[in-house]
């Protein structure tokens, strides 16, 4: 591709092309070959146009997908949630309202948008607590009783 006329073009530099050749790419490091020459006389203004990453990462791992209660009488239940990605708040507090009611205790998270946390509310006797990331994800201190 002979460029010296000066016009503008675009590269496609996909991670997953040129496998066979640079068998070490991941999707955040790679190389690949140019299905043909291309050849910059000159100078030339060079930018980003668009960007596209597969999405897969967790914000909330599995491992670290749970919370501690603790009633009056000292009994401790850990109760683990799913896991995984999650953007929707809201989802997040469907799915954190539903374990309670399971372990027999009157309590609800609610998404305050203003505040951009969850608030906490309880009519029974007893105390929760969060492991990080998801208290994090709720406006919340990990490991702090509340």
């Amino acid at each position: 591709m002979d460029q010296s006329q000066g016009e503008g073009f675009y590269v496609n530099l996909p991670s997953n092309a040129s496998l066979s050749v640079f068998k070490n790419n991941t999707s955040s490091n790679y190389q690949t070959d140019l299905a043909q020459h291309v050849d910059l006389a000159g100078l030339w203004e060079v930018a980003l146009t668009e960007i596209t990453y597969p999405h897969t990462w967790f914000n909330l791992p599995e491992e670290d997908a749970r919370f501690e209660s603790r009633r009056d009488n000292g009994e401790k239940h850990w109760q683990k949630i799913r896991g995984g990605y999650s953007d929707d708040l809201y989802e997040l507090q469907d799915e954190l309202n539903s374990y309670p009611r399971e372990l027999g205790m009157d309590v609800s998270f609610k998404y305050c948008k203003v505040k951009k946390r969850f608030d906490y509310a309880a009519t029974t006797n007893c105390k929760m607590r969060l492991l990080q990331p998801l208290a994090y994800m709720m406006g919340m201190k990990p490991f702090e009783w509340f």
